[in-house]
């Protein structure tokens, strides 16, 4: 950014309280910063999608191949395919929310905050929306599977793998969740408390 834009942008914000010597390294860290955080939710989302995508549809084939009888899976499909849904409209959101190259500093504030504050939701209430619709999925699977071959009950082999199922499912649950409040305490909360003082700074009177 040259200084005749940099002037330009400066007087646009009448608010802001800052010198405008300080401008351009407070407006370089924002952008990059922005970028680096739009880059680490796109690939979360595309990344989560496909997942439920490919299990959805793995599951969809070895329902259809083992039968009428296997029927619940379908309910077990459905929550997974709707949990990749879920996160792709989510990223169909975000970019419809993104704001050009050329808008106000101000307004680019105000849109990575609410992007975040939209983001620690969805971090903060992971289990509601997304491990609880998954542990069903998971229980609906196995339990379709035990049900159609009682016979695996009687066996001491399939006891201890389905116990050992469960126990690494938990221990996974638990992971997720863990690193889940991690980046919600580490990065966003930090992040949005950051952009709350730059927009204090920019709304302030001179």
């Amino acid at each position: 950014m040259n200084w005749n834009n940099l002037e330009s942008t400066w007087k646009s914000q009448k608010a802001a309280a800052i010198p405008a010597a300080n401008l351009a390294s407070l407006l370089s860290t924002f952008e990059s910063k922005s970028r680096a955080e739009a880059c680490r939710f796109l690939w979360r989302d595309l990344r989560e999608g496909i997942v439920g995508i490919f299990l959805s549809g793995y599951f969809a084939y070895k329902t259809w191949k083992a039968g009428p009888a296997y029927w619940p899976i379908g309910v077990a499909v459905a929550i997974l395919a709707g949990i990749a849904v879920f996160f792709l409209i989510d990223r169909l959101r975000a970019r419809g929310l993104r704001l050009s190259p050329d808008a106000a500093l101000l307004a680019k504030v105000d849109a990575d905050l609410a992007e975040l504050r939209h983001q620690r939701r969805l971090y903060d209430t992971v289990t509601a929306w997304g491990l609880a619709p998954l542990a069903l999925a998971m229980v609906i699977i196995v339990a379709t599977a035990y049900y159609n071959k009682p016979e695996m009950l009687q066996s001491a082999r399939h006891i201890r793998y389905a116990a050992g199922y469960f126990v690494a499912v938990v221990a996974l649950f638990w992971y997720i969740r863990t690193l889940n409040q991690r980046i919600l305490h580490r990065q966003i909360e930090p992040r949005i408390s950051e952009l709350e003082r730059l927009r204090d700074n920019l709304t302030s009177p001179p």
